[in-house]
Parts: structure tokens; sequence; C-alpha cells
């Protein structure tokens, strides 16, 4: 029995601060109106979402459509960035310019000043995926955050967590990434990663259109 596993980043959040809980900004929910109509006719069996608000909107709106069961867990919230949640990108290069450079170079899992490493993250998580593999249900739609996705390519797929930037320069808001789980072998692959073919044609909506300040 294999299970599929569909991870989506949330929309565009409203606001260019690291990390902070807040909804999603107009061109997030139309990223998520947008994927909603893609996933409309597929199957699932129910949907889970992080505890941020970002996540669970984009999750509702995608729901308006599939109409599923949904369950939120907090283990899958946003790798936390500790002492820099709640900065701009200015104040983050000023601030932790050492930190930012370093791993910036991906030769180490550096963990964010007062937050989490990638393997951290990946811990605090798999009690969740656990959960999910162990269910009833074989495909699964979760909607989450693109650390925390970053974090569950390495540790699925056993490779070390400093290489957790390697996967796509930047994954596109609402973007999908599939796995499937053997359930005999007990192993994972990665089916897709960052498809945002739902986005094509809306540049406005590509996280180059998203300004930082």
């Amino acid at each position: 029995m294999k299970k599929r596993i569909i991870l989506v980043r949330h929309g565009r959040q409203n606001s260019n601060k690291c990390n902070v809980d807040v909804p999603l900004a107009p061109e997030g929910v139309l990223q998520a109106e947008l994927l909603a109509k893609r996933l409309k006719g597929e199957s699932f069996d129910i949907m889970y979402t992080s505890t941020l608000i970002r996540a669970i909107q984009t999750g509702d709106i995608i729901n308006q459509e599939l109409g599923l069961d949904v369950v939120r867990r907090a283990g899958i919230n946003e790798i936390d960035w500790g002492d820099i949640v709640g900065l701009d990108h200015k104040e983050r290069f000023e601030k932790y310019s050492f930190f930012m450079h370093e791993r910036s170079l991906r030769t180490s899992d550096l963990p964010f000043p007062g937050g989490e490493s990638g393997e951290e993250c990946f811990n605090r998580a798999y009690p969740v995926i656990k959960e999910i593999i162990s269910s009833k249900y074989n495909s699964i739609l979760v909607v989450t955050h693109g650390g925390l996705i970053r974090a569950l390519i390495c540790g699925l797929l056993g490779i070390p967590f400093k290489h957790k930037l390697d996967f796509g320069s930047s994954l596109e808001n609402t973007s999908l990434t599939e796995f499937l789980y053997d359930s005999e072998t007990e192993l994972f692959s990665l089916e897709r990663l960052n498809d945002y073919n739902h986005l094509e044609g809306h540049i406005e909506l590509m996280r180059s259109s998203w300004k930082e300040k």
C-alpha cells in the first residue's frame, strides 16, 4: 500500500516581516483560489494544516472546493526563526549578518538564533507524519510552510540537513511537493517538488514579484 502526501506551501502573507502569524495578502487569497480550482476533482481523504493563520486560511480556501475534514497540528508549523521573527529583510541582514551569510553557505545545519535547526524542525514535525502514515487515509493534503517542507525533504529522504536550501532557490507560495510512502518498505519517495503550474501566466503572484524591503 502506498500513501500519497501532498504538501502545500501557504499563500502569500500580508506582511514582509519574518514568520509573523498574519493572514494572507490579496495575492495569497488569489493563489489559494487558483490552487483550489486546480485540485477540484482530485481525490483526497483528509486535510492537515499548521495552526498558523496563513496556513489555516489557505486550507480553508482550498477546502471550499474539496470539502474535506481538517486536522490542525502545531507540529507542522513553520521552522522557528527565533530572534529573527518579526524582522524585515533589511533588519535581519543588518542585525544577523554573520548568521545569514553562514546560512547561505550551506556548510552546516545552523539553528536560527534562539530558534530551530532543520533537524530540530523535522524532529518536531515527524510525529505528525507518523500519525498520517499510520492512519487509514491514503491521499492526504498538508498545508504548511516552506522551511518545514525543506526539513521534511531532508529528513524523510535521509539527506543531511545542511542541504535543506538546495531544493529550489525559492519554493513558490501554494506550490505542491508530493511524497509517496510505501508501507511495505517504510520508505518515502519524492514525486514532485515546487509544482506551481496553477500560477503560470500570473507573474504578479510569483515570489519574484514580492518586493522585500
